[in-house]
């Protein structure tokens, strides 16, 4: 006999909550409820950055921090990064980190291609047909991320700060974006 069990239950979360100024914090996961950890900053002529980091406490991957970005913008809008380094600072110390972005991502009929960090990218408007009709529109561009492992204890508040973007042809100058590590309780979906 198979039973379903629907229902939520108490979880411990931790996740790193993003900050900058005129940004909208968003879930990223579609799973749990409340916690909002990424950040949606609009960059001009349609395009936008979305940003998130991550870290653990546990000692396995002590010292280990990942930052995940997407740069999308509408057709005929070219983007891409001036530089391919991003500099990490602790804001509870004086420590910083020069990292460098390996390469960017980008879907080119159904399958992910890596191109170099400063490649230049066309963004594009993609849309789908709606279950009940009607259409939902998105736009593409690339993303990009990078794994740090020789930070010496889990960063508490720290900022990212992303070289310049270019976006059809002028450079986007960002301010710094804030990450502050939360550790609560919240529900998540038996099920999810």
């Amino acid at each position: 006999m198979l039973v379903a069990v629907i229902g939520c239950v108490p979880i411990s979360r931790t996740y790193h909550q993003p900050y900058y100024e005129g940004g909208t914090l968003f879930r990223e996961s579609n799973c749990g409820t409340g916690e909002r950890d990424s950040i949606a900053i609009e960059l001009g002529k349609g395009a936008a950055l979305e940003m998130s980091a991550s870290s653990s406490e546990h000692e396995q991957s002590l010292g280990s921090l990942s930052i995940h970005g997407k740069i999308k913008a509408p057709d005929g809008i070219q983007i891409g990064l001036l530089d391919e380094n991003v500099t990490v600072r602790d804001l509870d110390s004086e420590d910083e980190w020069q990292i460098p972005i390996e390469g960017i991502w980008v879907n080119q009929n159904g399958a992910y291609v890596s191109l170099a960090t400063t490649r230049l990218v066309e963004g594009k408007t993609e849309s789908y047909e709606l279950w009940l009709g009607g259409k939902r529109s998105f736009n593409t561009g690339f993303s990009f991320s990078l794994t740090y492992n020789n930070i010496p204890r889990l960063l508490k508040h720290f900022s990212v700060e992303l070289p310049a973007i270019s976006v059809s042809g002028e450079g986007v100058h960002l301010k710094p974006i804030q990450f502050t590590f939360i550790q609560d309780m919240g529900v998540a979906p038996l099920n999810c």
